[in-house]
Parts: C-alpha cells; structure tokens; sequence
C-alpha cells in the first residue's frame, strides 16, 4: 500500500487522492468551457461587442440581420436576448444582460467581450456593416452547405421529388449570395 510505504496514515493519503481527482475534474470542465468560449467566431463577438458598447446599434443591427444568421448557438442566444430586450423597452446593457442570461458560458462570453478593447467611433459604422456583410454571407455559406449534403441524402434515397424541391432551393441560394 501506499501510505505505507510514505509512513503516512490510510485516510490521510485516501483524502488526498480523492482531493486530487476532483480538482483535476473541475479543471477539465473549466478548461473545456475556456476552449468553447475560445473557438466562438471573431465577427460575431466583434459585433456583439460593438451591440454592448452602444445599445442604439442593436436596433439598426435587428433591422439587417437575425439570430439565426449567426453560426455560433451562444452569441445566437445572446444576440436574440438582446434583440428581445431592446423589443420590450429595456436596457440591454452587459450588467442587465448578464442578469437574464444567468450563470454560465453565455454571461462568460458576456463578461470576456466587455474586456476586449474598444473600438473607435469613427470605424464603428464601417465595421458593423463588415460584419453584418460577413455574417450573411457565412450565413449562406452554411445553408448552402447544409442544402448539399441534404440534396446527396435525397440522391441516394431516390427520392425525385424531393430532390427537384431542393435543387430550386439551392439554385436560389446560389443567385442571393
């Protein structure tokens, strides 16, 4: 055993084994929420960002893009939130944000974009509609994608009809973007 050959009493080293083993747990699930915070799109938390910053942007914003144009689930929700609360009249800034949104990756990505540096006022026109542009145009980009593998699926499965609807959908896709 091994608090014997240590000198050291059983529960002793049986605490700190168990002790060990849940530090290492909680900081995997720390370190995987990092690495989910860390991979979310740049333009997308630029434009979030840009949305804290200056609230009268979010309703401009809500008018040329929706929620569902964002690739990444997380800043989808938060964007939706935002656009929800802008809806009802409140303030969305990042502290009443963080209030709705509750504990979790959403109000970390919250806090994390508040500490990014701040982007001046004469670019911010410019810069929201890159990231609008960018956005929309992944946005595409994914459907597209999504529209491919949807259309090999109905090839496979023989499925004519299908297969006629979805090839408009795609061909109309492809004259948008």
């Amino acid at each position: 055993k091994l608090s014997e050959r240590l000198d050291l009493d059983e529960y002793f080293v049986r605490d700190v084994y168990n002790n060990l083993k849940a530090e290492r747990a909680i900081g995997e699930v720390v370190s995987e929420s990092f690495s989910k915070l860390a991979k979310t799109n740049p333009t997308e938390k630029l434009l979030m960002k840009l949305m804290l910053e200056e609230t009268q942007l979010v309703n401009e914003i809500r008018k040329k893009i929706d929620p569902a144009d964002f690739q990444d689930k997380m800043i989808a929700r938060i964007v939706s939130t935002m656009f929800n609360l802008v809806t009802q009249g409140k303030n969305c800034s990042a502290h009443n944000l963080i209030n709705y949104l509750g504990e979790g990756n959403l109000s970390h990505l919250v806090c994390e974009s508040t500490f990014t540096p701040e982007v001046s006022s004469s670019e911010k026109d410019k810069i929201v509609d890159d990231c609008i542009r960018r956005l929309k145009k992944n946005s595409l980009q994914a459907k597209r994608k999504r529209l491919q593998e949807t259309i090999r699926l109905a090839e496979e499965k023989g499925n004519e009809e299908e297969l006629n609807k979805l090839k408009i959908e795609f061909n109309y896709l492809i004259k948008q973007g």
